[in-house]
This record gives structure tokens, C-alpha cells and sequence, in this order.
């Protein structure tokens, strides 16, 4: 009975396990988003933005679960719009936005508020309010060849102006050009000097040493030529002569070491 119920598998000599898992997993991904208009994704706030029930402030690249939704209306019946929705962090309002492809930005939907609306383009000439919402493709292009048309009469009208701008910024660069060549000149030379200071430091305290040096040994020397010393075979003092004669230190190492360095007793003998 148990061999009548068991279950034979075929698996083919090219079969790959790990591929067929990762194909599974595909496949399962995309049955589960295939009839939603809806998806849950992670996305990073484009813009600054403020919660009107909150006035809490959200700034940008903020990273978000956000839902993601697919308008049904379209920019020149190709491109598709979406729309993204997320919560507040303080009071858990819900903000939307979405696509704008005329203006190549965002705009808010409900629940918020840009923080920074730009009023002029990037020439910083005034924003055209003429531009109808829902524009054509043949609006879209008659307006852009007007729009070029104006510019280039105005660059013909002010051609002068523009050369006079062309020579200032020429002249502007050559100043630049010659300063920046002073300034490496100027930082050439404070090199050099800094490194003759260092040098002239250096040979300074190599003499200072030597001279150090010198006087320890020319006070040893005068020390061991005016100390009394006993005499070894006789035990008696070398003299009337060498008893009166008082150990001096050298006033150099006096001042130098301060103290008595060599803890020498000096005393005066009696006769």
C-alpha cells in the first residue's frame, strides 16, 4: 500500500538547485505585487518638508517606508505619474507626494508642506506662469521654440555687453593666474628660510655643546692641578708651601653646577 502512494520526481541532468530557488523566489515576488497598484518601498525624502498637523519638520534624504502607488493619468499619454505616501514620525500623518515630469520635480499631495519653493529657474530669471497644467506635446514644443527665439534676439540686441563680460572674465582669470604664480614664489622662499633657521639652530646648540663640553673638561683639569693631594709614601703633607694652598674650583663650573660638584671640602691648614 506504502509503495502505491509514493511519489517519483524526475530530475533532469542539467538541473540546478540553487538557480531553480532564486527562479521560485522570483516568481513568488511577482505574484504578490502582480494585481496590486499599491507596493510597499524604502525611499529617502526629496525635499525638506513640514507636517500640517504636527508642524513637525522632516528633513531631506530621510529614509521612509513609503507606499507606492501608479496614478491612473499619464504626462503626454506616455510618461505615468506616481504617487508616494508616507507617515509623520511625531503624530503618524499620512504625507503624499508625487511625480511632476513638466518641472522634473515633486509636488506635495496632502498632509504637508515644502519648507523651500524655488521662485526663480537657475538663470534667475522669474519662473513662466504661463505653462498650462495639463500641456501637449505640440504646445510643449511651440512654447520652447519661442522661448529660444526670445533668447537669441536678446543676445543679438546686447552682443557688446556680452564681449565687454567675455574680456572681464578673461582679464579675471590672468590676474588669477598671477597670483597664484606669486603665491608659489612667496611659499618657495619662506621654505628656504625656514629651513636656514632650522640649520642655524642646529649648528647653535651642536656649539653650545662643544663649548659645554670644553669648560667641564678644563675645569677638571684645573682641578686636579690645584688640589692638594697626601703624600702616599710618607704620610705626611707635601709642605709648608702645598699647605697653605687652597683648592679653587674654576668660577665657569662655579656658576654653572652652583654647588660644590665634586663634594670637595676646602680648608686652610694651620702651621
Amino acid at each position: 500500500m506504502s509503495e502505491r502512494k509514493s511519489t517519483n520526481k524526475y530530475y533532469p541532468p542539467d538541473y540546478d538547485p540553487v538557480k531553480a530557488e532564486r527562479e521560485a523566489r522570483k516568481l513568488s515576488k511577482r505574484l504578490k505585487t502582480m494585481n496590486k497598484d499599491t507596493i510597499t518601498i524604502r525611499l529617502m525624502t526629496p525635499f525638506s518638508m513640514r507636517c500640517l498637523k504636527c508642524n513637525d519638520f522632516i528633513p531631506k534624504s530621510r529614509k521612509f517606508n513609503a507606499k507606492k502607488e501608479t496614478l491612473p493619468e499619464k504626462y503626454l499619454d506616455k510618461i505615468r505619474l506616481y504617487r508616494f505616501e508616507i507617515r509623520c514620525p511625531s503624530c503618524n500623518n499620512v504625507i503624499s507626494f508625487k511625480t511632476n515630469p513638466q518641472t522634473g520635480d515633486y509636488t506635495m499631495d496632502v498632509g504637508g508642506v515644502k519648507n523651500f519653493i524655488s521662485t526663480a529657474d537657475k538663470n534667475g530669471s522669474e519662473p513662466n506662469k504661463e505653462i498650462p497644467e495639463n500641456e501637449t506635446l505640440e504646445q510643449m514644443l511651440e512654447r520652447l521654440e519661442r522661448e529660444q527665439e526670445l533668447e537669441n534676439e536678446k543676445g543679438q540686441d546686447d552682443g557688446r555687453d556680452r564681449m565687454e563680460i567675455i574680456e572681464e572674465k578673461l582679464a579675471k582669470l590672468q590676474r588669477e593666474q598671477e597670483d597664484d604664480v606669486e603665491l608659489e614664489k612667496i611659499a618657495e622662499r619662506e621654505q628656504i628660510r625656514i629651513e636656514k633657521l632650522e640649520e642655524y639652530n642646529h649648528s647653535r646648540k651642536r656649539k653650545q655643546e662643544d663649548q659645554d663640553t670644553l669648560d667641564d673638561m678644563i675645569a677638571e683639569q684645573a682641578f686636579h692641578d690645584h688640589v692638594v693631594k697626601p703624600d702616599d709614601e710618607n704620610g705626611q703633607d707635601a709642605g709648608q708651601d702645598a699647605s697653605n694652598r687652597i683648592t679653587v674650583v674654576p668660577t665657569k663650573l662655579a656658576l654653572k653646577k652652583k654647588k660644590n660638584p665634586l663634594g670637595v671640602k676646602l680648608k686652610r691648614k694651620k702651621v
